[in-house]
């Protein structure tokens, strides 16, 4: 798969004359992985909140992250987004907007996995006390989701973290068990991933009908290959993977890293400025 920086005249042909909407993963994306997943807040004095507040007012944009919405609201700090948390099963719009939008309260329109709260809050409980006794592991309440992390646990420690959360999804049939990068995730089984939520979105932004739309996915994790996927199959737009190494994907292009996807953000902001966005 091309790097999208050394091909970017490839990108700039797939995109010409058309209107770019940007759908982007937080973690391993915009910031770089971390050991302690509270410590991912996007880094000013990289200017990557520049960058994504200066895409954000030039096409749609919105961040669909593992993490809880209102803990990625808070990381990146930029009212111009659209926030889709917990995989995308809670999604809230811009806090401010030229446009109208159908938002309820909060500027909350999807919630699909809302009856589920008490559950989660329930499972987060159950791990916490289970998981406290395995060293370098820690547990994260993302709202509809549960994250179980165990990049610090040392020697085989991280297999106590996967047979216990693959213990706790065994006594409730409507929950799931989901892997990341060094974290297994607990959701309901609902039929939503990033993909539907990126699909709701450009529904919501009232995209989906206009065959002048491009939408891009920019994610690092096999979670966001849901993205890619919807993108490819629907013909909507395409996935760039964030990865160092060659790996599957149905991504169409990749980047290296954080600061190459900070990089490739700046020049479709210039690409904008050009007057070549349609």
């Amino acid at each position: 798969h091309p790097c999208v920086l050394t091909h970017f005249e490839s990108f700039k042909a797939a995109v010409e004359g058309k209107r770019l909407a940007v759908f982007l993963d937080y973690d391993g994306t915009l910031t770089p992985i971390v050991s302690n997943p509270d410590d991912a807040i996007m880094s000013q004095e990289a200017s990557m909140r520049n960058v994504v507040q200066a895409v954000a007012r030039a096409f749609p944009t919105a961040i669909i992250s593992g993490r809880g919405r209102e803990k990625v609201e808070a990381f990146v700090q930029l009212k111009e987004l659209f926030y889709a948390g917990s995989h995308g099963m809670d999604i809230a719009g811009p806090r401010v907007s030229s446009e109208p939008r159908q938002l309820g309260p909060n500027n909350q329109f999807c919630n699909p996995a809302a009856h589920f709260r008490p559950l989660i809050d329930d499972i987060f409980e159950q791990l916490q006390r289970r998981l406290k006794d395995v060293p370098g592991s820690s547990v994260e309440h993302n709202i509809f989701c549960v994250s179980a992390h165990f990049r610090n646990c040392p020697g085989e420690a991280w297999q106590d973290v996967i047979s216990t959360v693959e213990d706790v999804v065994s006594q409730h049939e409507d929950l799931r068990m989901t892997r990341g990068r060094k974290v297994v995730e607990i959701r309901p089984k609902v039929d939503w991933h990033k993909g539907t939520a990126l699909s709701h979105l450009v529904e919501a932004l009232g995209l989906s009908q206009q065959p002048d739309v491009v939408a891009i996915y920019v994610g690092d994790d096999h979670t966001d290959e849901d993205a890619f996927r919807t993108l490819e199959e629907t013909r909507q737009g395409f996935g760039i993977l964030v990865s160092t190494r060659p790996k599957p994907t149905r991504a169409r292009f990749t980047v290296r890293d954080p600061s190459c996807v900070q990089t490739f953000l700046s020049g479709i902001v210039e690409w904008a400025k050009s007057g070549s966005n349609g």
